[in-house]
């Protein structure tokens, strides 16, 4: 349907999610692999956000906003890799076992 309305894919990628919740509470902690490393992503409220960060050891400066593309470019640019997609058969290694 995209490519019928000329939409193009540009960048895929792909992870291996794990989602946590906590029972009562309305965000979710996801664990994210990926093949450029993993990442924790907290979803909810601002205020759930910030004291499940801190209860985790993060302080707000250890937060990002940046999608996994401007991650992945970021990535390939420090690495000297060409940015094409993110996924497991492309030069970054292999599958998490």
């Amino acid at each position: 349907m995209l490519t019928r309305l000329d939409f193009l894919p540009t960048f895929r990628y792909e992870k291996f999610r794990t989602e946590y919740r906590r029972p009562g509470e309305a965000g979710v902690a996801t664990l994210d692999e990926t093949p450029i490393g993993v990442y924790l992503e907290l979803e909810g409220a601002p205020r759930w956000i910030d004291r499940t960060a801190r209860r985790l050891g993060f302080a707000e400066s250890d937060y990002s906003t940046a999608s996994y593309g401007g991650l992945y470019a970021d990535y390939c640019r420090t690495h000297g890799l060409p940015v094409t997609h993110m996924t497991w058969g492309r030069p970054l290694g292999r599958r998490p076992s």
